[in-house]
C-alpha cells in the first residue's frame, strides 16, 4: 500500500515542478526545463560522475548537476571559476532556484517510496521574462 500524502503537499510539489516550465529572468522556458531535467537526473543517478566532472559541457546544466548531486562540494572558488568562464551571476541564481524547485519533490517521493514525478515536457512560454533591478533612492 502506497503512503497517503496530504493533498496540499502533493499540490505544492506539482506546482513546484510546473514552475520550471515558465520563462525566467535569464533562461527561456525550454532552457529551464533542460536545467530541471539535468538536476533531477543527477539526483537520481545511481552512479554519478565525480563532483569535478562537467558531464554536459554547458555551464547551466553542469551547475545544476553539481548542485543537485554534490551540493556539499560547492565552493566559492568553483563559483568564481564558473562566473569567470562566462556564466552571469543572475544565471547562477536562476539555476539554484530551479534546482531548489525540482529536487525536494523528487527527494520526498523517493524517501516516501512513491513514484518520482518527471519534470514537465512542455513549456508554458518560450522566452525570457522581463526583469529589472529596482533601486530606491533615499531623499
Amino acid at each position: 500500500m502506497a503512503p497517503v500524502v496530504r493533498a496540499d503537499l502533493a499540490d505544492a510539489h506539482r506546482r513546484s515542478l510546473a514552475h520550471v516550465a515558465a520563462p525566467g529572468a535569464a533562461f527561456t522556458a525550454a532552457e529551464r526545463l533542460a536545467i530541471a531535467t539535468a538536476a533531477r537526473d543527477a539526483y537520481l543517478d545511481p552512479s554519478p560522475p565525480p563532483p569535478w566532472a562537467r558531464p554536459y559541457g554547458r555551464p547551466a546544466l553542469d551547475v545544476a548537476h553539481r548542485l543537485a548531486r554534490h551540493a556539499g562540494t560547492l565552493t566559492l572558488d568553483w563559483y568564481e571559476q564558473v562566473i569567470t568562464e562566462g556564466m552571469h551571476p543572475l544565471e547562477w541564481v536562476e539555476v539554484v532556484g530551479i534546482v531548489c524547485a525540482v529536487v525536494p519533490p523528487v527527494a520526498f517521493a523517493r524517501a516516501a517510496g512513491l513514484r518520482c514525478r518527471r519534470c514537465p515536457t512542455r513549456c508554458r512560454v518560450n522566452r525570457t521574462a522581463t526583469s529589472s533591478t529596482n533601486w530606491h533612492r533615499q531623499g
